[in-house]
């Protein structure tokens, strides 16, 4: 009687060691540092920044003309006769979508 008693304190005790052990193991195991690198680091100097695309391109305005940057390359639009540039959408990078305050 003694002996399964015994047996029963030893597993008992074993299961809740190993459940520690599970425990604490999932709980630190997700948070070690992460290393994180600056991979670009060039400065616009504009008024609107529009933001970064999938592809990697950037987006922003200045002087009322809409520029796009990519790969060491950049392209610029500009109607000063649809009037001031209001809104910029880049949601979907293949179709950018530019408002105007007369045209809307």
């Amino acid at each position: 009687m003694l002996e399964n008693g015994l047996i029963f304190v030893l597993c008992y005790s074993m299961k809740k060691v190993l459940f520690i052990l599970l425990l604490l193991g999932y709980t630190f195991g997700g948070y070690g540092q992460k290393n994180v690198t600056i991979q670009n680091t060039d400065l616009l100097e504009t008024e609107l920044f529009l933001g970064i695309d999938s592809f990697g391109a950037t987006y922003y305005a200045k002087d009322n003309i809409f520029y796009k940057k990519w790969n060491d390359r950049e392209w610029q639009f500009g109607d000063f006769i649809l009037g001031k540039l209001t809104q910029i959408s880049i949601l979907n990078p293949l179709k950018i979508v530019l408002f105007y305050e007369s045209s809307n």
